[in-house]
């Protein structure tokens, strides 16, 4: 379900600052932005999410892409970061750059050495071949570089009465599945999959995050859902990720779950090649 975002103006346009580039697995990082003024402009609502702009390929058009916002840190609220590897701010000169990257007062970010009053959040993206516009800005983010974000027109709204969740996504998904489980009242009974065939994948989540445990799945069949008893009335289905998978649980929903459109949110993330 959405829901425009708001009465305020959109936030159009707003540089953002890299700080820190976590490798959680050879194909999975996150980036962890600084900024002036963009926490508070947000509806940080169940997978919230920005609109980044990156560069086209060979010199073309940027083009925009949709990533959930992970872990927001409002100015004030402290913490430089998320804990973990990574390079750090030490790697910034007095003259705002690191390693021949933007200047950053020219580059339009925020004064890093100011070290107070900024906003903090990360992004996290699957790095893969060939590399899309985001996955090739992503493996070459360099402390210090900056880009520009949008948010977006509508945002996601939990629907009410709610009594199970079911929640499937891949791993380009994960940021909103662990949103909208940290969003969920306590009383809701949730049933989460995450479908990734990395032997690793379990590293890009936080084992030991309370609520429901996550299960795991190499890849996605109707059977692996035959079990799956939805309620059309009170229950509520999301499932995001690569087109196929959504594809699969589309046709559950129309066939045999019986959905109404109110009780299901599926949307399809990329197109494998």
């Amino acid at each position: 379900m959405t829901q425009p975002a708001g009465s305020s103006p959109r936030l159009i346009d707003h540089p953002v600052t890299v700080e820190r580039v976590h490798d959680l697995t050879a194909w999975y990082r996150r980036i962890d932005f600084v900024t002036v003024g963009l926490l508070s402009r947000l509806s940080l609502a169940p997978a919230a999410y920005l609109m980044i702009a990156l560069p086209g390929a060979a010199g073309g058009r940027p083009v925009q892409r949709a990533y959930t916002i992970v872990s927001p840190r409002p100015a004030g609220a402290g913490g430089a970061g998320q804990a973990g590897g990574g390079t750090d701010l030490a790697g910034v000169s007095e003259a705002g750059q690191a390693d021949g990257g933007p200047d950053l007062a020219e580059g339009g970010g925020p004064d890093l050495a100011a070290g107070d009053g900024l906003d903090r959040f990360s992004l996290e993206f699957v790095l893969h071949q060939p590399a899309g516009p985001a996955s090739a800005w992503a493996s070459q983010a360099r402390l210090g570089d900056v880009i520009r974000v949008s948010d977006p027109p509508y945002h996601f709204a939990l629907p009410q009465p709610l009594g199970r969740a079911w929640l499937l996504a891949d791993s380009s998904a994960a940021p909103a599945l662990r949103s909208i489980l940290d969003h969920l009242p306590q009383a809701v009974e949730a049933r989460a999959v995450l479908v990734d065939p990395h032997p690793d994948r379990q590293l890009i989540w936080d084992q030991t995050r309370p609520g429901p445990t996550v299960a795991w799945l190499s890849q996605l069949t109707a059977a692996d859902l035959a079990g799956w008893a939805i309620d059309p009335v009170r229950d509520w289905l999301w499932a995001a990720g690569q087109r196929d998978l959504v594809k699969t649980v589309r046709g559950l929903a129309r066939g045999p779950w019986g959905l109404p459109r109110d009780r299901q949110h599926l949307q399809t993330y990329w197109i494998a090649a």
